[in-house]
Order: structure tokens, then C-alpha cells, then sequence
């Protein structure tokens, strides 16, 4: 399912701690959004857009408290921020199963 890779790009996005850059994102930045991405995945493989909607506001919410505090620095936020809209694009084009209609029995003779 194409909602899952691109979930799994916002996952490495985020769980990339660090790889040369110190403070690019603190241990508890990264558990919080590695909670936000997990919950994102979920709604995104099987939830309601609704709750792909819920979760990505947690997720933007909480990039931009942990920018604001210096927990997160601005090319690992732009980079979390851009995969998200990937996910959301991704699940926006995503086909809404229709139901296969059912006959209703015949009444008995």
C-alpha cells in the first residue's frame, strides 16, 4: 500500500536522530514524534480520514512546540513537515472502497 511507504518516509524522517548533527533532535523530540508517526500510520493503513486528519495536527502541532523549544531544529522540521504532506497527499488520492451490493432475499412462496 502506497500510505504505508510514505509513512515509513516520515518515520526514517523523524527516527534519524542526530547522523552528524547533535542537536538536530533530542531523545524526547524523537519519542514524541515517533508516537505521532505511529499513530499517523495506523490512521493512515486503517483509520477514517478523519482520523489521518486528527493525527497529522498532532504530528504538525507537536514539530512546532518542539521547534519552538529548541528540541527540533528547522531542516529536521521542514523535513518531518514534508513528508507529512506526502502521507496526506498519498492518502488523499487512496480510492474509497464502495460496498458490493447485496440482493435482499426473496420472500418465501
Amino acid at each position: 500500500m502506497r500510505s504505508s511507504r510514505a509513512v515509513a518516509l516520515v518515520l526514517g524522517s523523524v527516527l534519524l536522530a542526530g547522523c552528524g548533527q547533535e542537536a538536530a533532535l533530542t531523545a524526547g523530540a524523537s519519542s514524541r514524534l515517533s508516537s505521532d508517526v505511529a499513530r499517523l500510520r495506523t490512521a493512515a493503513v486503517s483509520g477514517t480520514s478523519a482520523q489521518v486528519a486528527s493525527a497529522a495536527d498532532a504530528l504538525r502541532s507537536d514539530v512546532a512546540s518542539l521547534r519552538a523549544r529548541g528540541d527540533l531544529d528547522a531542516e529536521r522540521a521542514a523535513a518531518v513537515l514534508d513528508q507529512l504532506a506526502r502521507v496526506l497527499a498519498d492518502t488523499a488520492a487512496r480510492p474509497v472502497p464502495t460496498p458490493t451490493p447485496t440482493r435482499a432475499p426473496s420472500p418465501p412462496s
